[in-house]
């Protein structure tokens, strides 16, 4: 997608679309723990069920930032695959000496 965008085109792109990723992550428990490119992975320490409302939220607000109508999108832009995956095992981590994870 961002091939055939200006660079100013592409930047506006990625601040809209992380400036609406970010409230969904953030309002159902999450945060962003590191982005891949023009994706991100998002943590969910409280449960499960948060990850996949969060992913729903995404993915429709998603089709609204590239469904908008701006003179560099065509359909087929707004009908991007989107793909969001979701590992539900545990993560190690280091104990400190108080007991804290």
């Amino acid at each position: 997608m961002s091939e055939s965008m200006t660079p100013q085109e592409n930047f506006d792109f990625i601040n809209e679309y992380l400036a609406v990723m970010g409230p969904c992550i953030k309002n159902n428990n999450g945060s962003v723990n590191h982005f891949l490119g023009d994706g991100l992975m998002a943590l969910f320490p409280g449960s499960a069920e948060d990850a996949v409302t969060a992913s729903v939220q995404m993915s429709t607000a998603l089709s609204r930032v590239w469904c908008r109508g701006r003179p560099f999108q065509t359909r087929s832009k707004c009908e991007r695959e989107r793909r969001c995956g979701r590992n539900l095992s545990e993560t190690l981590c280091e104990q400190s000496k108080d007991g804290a994870g």
